[in-house]
């Protein structure tokens, strides 16, 4: 972990340096691929996942590091522990459900998402911001393409709503908010999910920037909703080039399980496809980043805004108004 200096952390990790040293040669060497390029590149392990004032400023920020530190920590002790046997329970299977539901939250795709209303606030050059802003915000900085008109408006409602209420959350409030849910939340969900590490006989599997990744077989619903930890089948977070951890909520299969090499080739075109800008191998594999089908640019945050149905208890259906619905794909549909 980077030591705090003064009131500001130094050049924090948002994907923790341990972690990704799984994956580096004995230089401390990883292989990158950004979503913006087509040529990977080779860079020393402390380069990769940084961000400056990435956990605010003052003395949360530096709390937030130190805590974060302190589980990197013993992050090699407990992969090794997982890989050797499998599954662990007790208190270090709440810590490993921790570093995973930290980690969730902490990525630059998750903290871009609690930043959308503070970022439209931005763009603005007007004190109540109009509909033709969030509109040339989406087409222009968010989407990269010309939005519909009831995306337009859900985003608007959302906007308009929080700016006249006081405004969005600070950088501090919304780090706060996150850690919470993953500590009250997340962790415990992880937690009581059956786990299974899965093993390669080849050193062929990726990981990224978001290495904690919500996966289910492609369907018709990700056109209009996007997965998270309650609809997932699984919860995937790569350990190493030829071990992954995956947690479901039903046994299919539990403690260590062999894998073909076919099967972490599907992961890293998964992988590829739920990155938020880069996706990371070792060195020697360098030709295999090259080689991969990314698109340009993740899709972020959807709003949509439509009339809302519910059913009462006796059957009857009901209109209850406009509903403003708000999800995140994780593939090109």
């Amino acid at each position: 972990m980077n030591q705090p200096v003064g009131s500001v952390t130094k050049r924090p990790h948002y994907v923790p340096a341990v972690y990704l040293r799984a994956w580096a040669d004995e230089s401390n060497r990883v292989a990158v691929r950004r979503r913006a390029s087509e040529r990977p590149f080779v860079t020393a392990v402390v380069n990769v996942g940084v961000e400056a004032g990435l956990y605010g400023r003052g003395d949360d920020a530096i709390a937030r590091e130190e805590m974060f530190g302190r589980l990197e920590d013993d992050w090699p002790r407990l992969r090794a522990r997982l890989i050797d046997s499998g599954d662990i329970q007790g208190e270090e299977r709440d810590e490993v459900a921790l570093f995973m539901a930290l980690q969730f939250v902490r990525t630059s795709e998750s903290i871009a998402r609690r930043n959308f209303v503070a970022s439209v606030a931005e763009h603005a050059d007007e004190r109540t911001v109009s509909r033709d802003t969030v509109r040339r915000f989406l087409a222009e900085k968010h989407l990269g393409f010309e939005p519909r008109d009831a995306e337009v408006e859900g985003a608007w409602s959302i906007v308009s709503y929080v700016l006249s209420h006081g405004g969005p959350p600070t950088r501090d409030e919304m780090f706060n908010m996150a850690v919470d849910l993953a500590v009250k939340e997340y962790a415990p969900k992880f937690s009581r999910m059956v786990w299974a590490v899965e093993t390669c006989r080849k050193r062929i599997l990726f990981t990224s920037n978001r290495p904690v990744m919500c996966w289910r077989p492609k369907t018709f619903r990700d056109r209009f909703e996007g997965i998270s930890i309650d609809n997932a089948n699984e919860i995937r977070l790569p350990l190493r080039p030829d071990s992954m951890l995956v947690l479901r909520r039903q046994a299919e299969g539990q403690g260590l399980v062999r894998v073909e090499p076919r099967r972490f080739a599907q992961v890293n075109i998964d992988i590829a496809a739920q990155c938020f800008n880069f996706v990371v191998t070792r060195p020697r594999r360098i030709g295999d980043l090259g080689r991969l089908q990314m698109a340009v640019r993740l899709p972020s945050v959807r709003f949509n805004m439509a009339p809302g149905w519910q059913q009462s208890p006796d059957g009857y259906v009901e209109p209850m108004g406009d509903v403003i619905h708000q999800w995140v794909p994780v593939r090109e549909t």
